[in-house]
């Protein structure tokens, strides 16, 4: 009798495990695999709603610069702006970048980086992409937040990440190239911008066309976003999204060129933050993104004066009424 019911103890146990196995496997979150994202403790912390100093995805960025948390972390002695929490990720320049004050609460809002004609150079490609075998790229989502002042040329390069040719067939060799790009095109008509972008040997215009200059320029900042994926590539431009159709034939990788910020500084403008996910963003928390820059942006984080708490409030109207009570009894037994 007691074996059976051991017997039935472990027959149990194995179906259990087995169970476990399957909804573990089938569970419904992103190939780690295939988006190459780093796991940490706690996967359900998205956002903190109660608290906009933190970064939206924060234990899913695979690299943030900024001048929010530690103006330190931009050493201009080194010529290096290094990532938030990983000394070993920077960005590096060759020309001397000034922090001067932002257009949003200009004293005691985070400063902006004037990178006004200075190129960043970030970390090889190749670490930005999701296979570390071949350095393939299969999902990402960037943000920057900048000031924009004015652009030098026709043509400015925002951000660039180029990689490897790819050869389309082994018996003629042929090759296409690896680029991942958003340009910023001033119109000869009205000198209006058009944001066009090229995503591995496509050209991608025609959404984000005739922006107004004074939305672009004249706006104490805007965000600049992209996101890539297997079947749709999207534009960011503050609160819109201009989505393509991937048409990309072929596989995009990664090679050792840097990643660049404002090539060849043909942008004069301020840079308060770039952040990197090697996965989708998802949109529904958006806002927290705006908040997080507003946070700083207007100087919260400097803030001294606590806002007050409701209930300290009730509490305090309520014992008023009381004092206000016992007062009118004795004036009334007086």
């Amino acid at each position: 009798m007691n074996f059976i019911k051991i017997f039935g103890f472990f027959i149990g146990l194995f179906i259990t495990l087995i169970l476990i196995s399957y909804v573990k496997i089938n569970e419904p979150f992103t190939n780690i695999e295939h988006s190459s994202v780093e796991p940490f403790h706690d996967k359900t912390i998205i956002i903190n709603e109660n608290d906009d100093s933190i970064l939206p995805y924060y234990g899913y960025k695979f690299m943030c610069i900024n001048t929010y948390d530690d103006i330190n972390k931009v050493a201009i002695n080194d010529g290096k702006w290094y990532d938030i929490d990983n000394n070993d990720l920077y960005f590096k320049f060759d020309k001397v970048i000034t922090l001067d004050k932002n257009f949003v609460n200009k004293r005691l809002g985070s400063p902006g980086a004037n990178i006004s004609h200075v190129q960043l150079n970030g970390p090889e490609c190749f670490y930005f992409a999701n296979n570390s075998e071949n350095y393939e790229v299969i999902e990402f989502t960037m943000f920057m937040t900048i000031k924009i002042i004015s652009c030098l040329n026709k043509n400015n390069i925002l951000f660039e990440m180029t990689g490897n040719t790819t050869s389309i067939d082994k018996l003629i060799p042929s090759y296409t190239t690896s680029i991942i790009n958003i340009n910023f095109v001033i119109r000869e008509d009205n000198k209006n911008y058009d944001i066009i972008l090229l995503i591995g040997d496509k050209v991608y215009s025609g959404l984000a066309n005739n922006i107004d200059k004074d939305i672009v320029e004249n706006t104490d900042y805007i965000i600049i976003g992209l996101y890539y994926k297997k079947d749709k590539i999207g534009l960011i431009f503050n609160n819109k999204i201009y989505e393509y159709e991937n048409l990309n034939k072929f596989d995009i990788t990664f090679g050792s060129t840097p990643l660049i910020i404002n090539k060849n500084g043909s942008f004069n403008m301020h840079l308060y933050k770039f952040v990197y996910y090697k996965t989708l963003f998802d949109f529904q928390y958006y806002d927290y993104l705006g908040r997080y820059n507003n946070y700083y942006l207007s100087g919260l984080h400097n803030h001294r004066t606590k806002c007050p708490v409701i209930k300290d409030i009730e509490k305090k109207e309520e014992k008023e009424i009381e004092e206000n009570n016992v007062c009118n009894k004795e004036e009334h037994i007086k």
